[in-house]
C-alpha cells in the first residue's frame, strides 16, 4: 500500500451496484486529508445540471477535500449559461466548443491533481448522496 493510500474496510450489504465503505480508523493521519475529484461531463443536461450539482456540492466528509470539475462539453440547450451564471456550483469549468465525447473526461482528468477521482453521470441515474 503506498503512503497516499486510505485501508478500507467494507461493512453492510451490496444494494444495487453500491456497496457500504466505511474508512478504517487505522489510517496515518499524516496522509489526511485526501482529496478527491468528481469529473462531471455536461452536454445538454440543462434539466439535471443545477439539481445534479447542487447534491454534489452538498456533499461533507470531514477527511476528504472534494473538488468539482465541470466539463461543458458544447452544448446548444442552455447548459453553458447555467454554469456561467452559477460558479458557485463548481470548482473548475472546462468549456469545449464543440461535444468531445470521452474526450472531455480526458480534460477533466488532465485538470485534476486529486489523490483519487470519481466520475459523475449528468442523468441522475446515480445518486450522489
Amino acid at each position: 500500500m503506498s503512503d497516499r493510500e486510505v485501508p478500507i474496510e467494507v461493512d453492510g450489504p451490496v444494494v444495487g451496484k453500491h456497496e457500504a465503505i466505511h474508512i478504517s480508523n487505522n489510517y496515518p493521519s499524516s496522509n489526511l486529508p485526501l482529496t478527491v475529484s468528481i469529473i462531471i461531463p455536461l452536454y445538454n443536461e440543462i434539466n439535471t445540471a443545477e439539481p445534479l450539482l447542487t447534491r454534489v456540492r452538498r456533499q461533507n466528509v470531514d477527511f476528504l477535500n472534494l473538488e468539482t470539475i465541470v466539463v461543458y462539453d458544447g452544448s446548444d440547450d442552455g447548459t453553458r449559461e447555467l454554469l456561467q451564471n452559477n460558479p458557485h456550483l463548481y470548482d473548475h469549468l472546462i468549456q469545449n466548443q464543440r461535444n468531445l465525447d470521452k474526450g472531455a473526461i480526458r480534460k477533466g482528468l488532465r485538470k485534476s491533481k486529486a489523490d483519487y477521482v470519481l466520475f459523475q453521470d449528468p442523468d441522475l441515474e446515480n445518486d450522489p448522496n
